[in-house]
């Protein structure tokens, strides 16, 4: 499906000002970058020389400055540790131009963060990851802090046009704040998850964006071809009562499955150059939920989401993706370049 350059600008220009909530887990994303100067004598392997840090905000906080740089007005709710990765990371979120007021401060807490280290050789100029390194919270969220964060969402869903919420499995997602989210208000809100697992929690939600490794586990069976993924994208919209359900598949693109694309096919964008596919998906459920927000129909916001993705995976760490990014990437893949 192509959709006309101008409708794709009038949609991305209808995204400004669209209130969004994107409650979630909050991660902090760091990236070293260096060249391999030699190799360690302590063992066998490269020994590599930082040339550049990044921080960066992952999780929930990468799903809303996606939007951020979309022109949306979106407050951001989740928990962080009281150390220093929690003020890095919130600092961030409100760079990003995300309202950071209702983020929890939790002392006792860790903030999660994702360290991963790129090489690149001393007459080699693209970076490649060769590691990675998580650090969780070894507690599970408490009882007393979900009943904040639920209470905290009840007060500002009521005004939000859309409510997303970015589920990496953290414990912030979890029945107390799902029932202030189903809860919204008397206006029509948008409910999307963009969620790792549990998807049975999101039953009845507007639209699910789950990745094909995600669906696989959930229907308990692999996609062999594109027509058993277009079947797996039916059986889960169905099993879990939802509007919509956006699968995507990589260098494989994405399907839409809702009541007018049973099972949609939008290619991957042809000619583009992977150089990290990491975060690629907040910025994919940001574009469909904000499009939709801005009065898109499922399959155009579907054909945004898949460009949005594209202008992700072209840079190095977890990336905002601008509306000039994807209409840039729109433009050249209409052109053929």
């Amino acid at each position: 499906m192509q959709v006309a350059i101008d409708r794709l600008a009038t949609i991305l220009d209808g995204m400004a000002g669209t209130r969004v909530v994107v409650i979630g887990d909050l991660v902090l994303d760091e990236h070293r970058l260096g060249v391999v100067a030699r190799l360690s004598r302590e063992a066998p392997l490269p020994v590599i020389e930082q040339r550049e840090l990044r921080h960066l905000p992952g999780g929930a906080g990468n799903l809303a400055a996606n939007l951020c740089a979309l022109g949306a007005r979106v407050t951001v709710m989740g928990i962080v540790g009281a150390d220093r990765r929690g003020r890095r990371l919130v600092d961030l979120i409100a760079g990003s131009g995300a309202d950071t007021g209702e983020i929890i401060v939790a002392p006792g807490r860790v903030t999660p963060a994702k360290l991963r280290i790129w090489a690149s050789g001393d007459r080699q100029f693209n970076y490649q990851q060769v590691a990675r390194i998580d650090t969780t919270s070894p507690v599970p969220v408490p009882e007393d802090l979900a009943a904040e964060l639920a209470g905290r969402l009840r007060g500002g869903a009521a005004s939000a046009d859309a409510l997303i919420f970015s589920d990496y499995e953290g414990g912030v997602v979890d029945p107390a704040v799902l029932e202030a989210g189903a809860r919204a208000g008397e206006r029509p809100v948008l409910r999307i998850a963009d969620s790792h697992g549990g998807f049975e929690r999101f039953a009845g939600f507007d639209a699910l964006t789950p990745n094909q490794p995600e669906a696989e586990a959930y229907l308990g069976r692999r996609f062999k071809s594109l027509d058993e993924a277009r079947a797996g994208a039916r059986e889960m919209r169905a099993r879990l009562s939802c509007r919509q359900v956006l699968l995507t598949m990589g260098a494989q693109g994405l399907i839409l499955a809702d009541e007018a694309n049973p099972s949609r096919h939008f290619p991957a964008v042809a000619g583009t150059g992977i150089t990290d596919p990491s975060g690629a998906g907040d910025s994919v459920a940001a574009v469909f939920a904000a499009a939709q927000a801005a009065g898109a129909d499922s399959a155009e916001a579907a054909v945004l989401a898949n460009l949005a993705g594209a202008a992700a995976v072209r840079q190095i760490g977890v990336a905002a993706v601008s509306a000039e990014q994807i209409l840039a990437v729109a433009a050249a893949e209409q052109s053929g370049a």
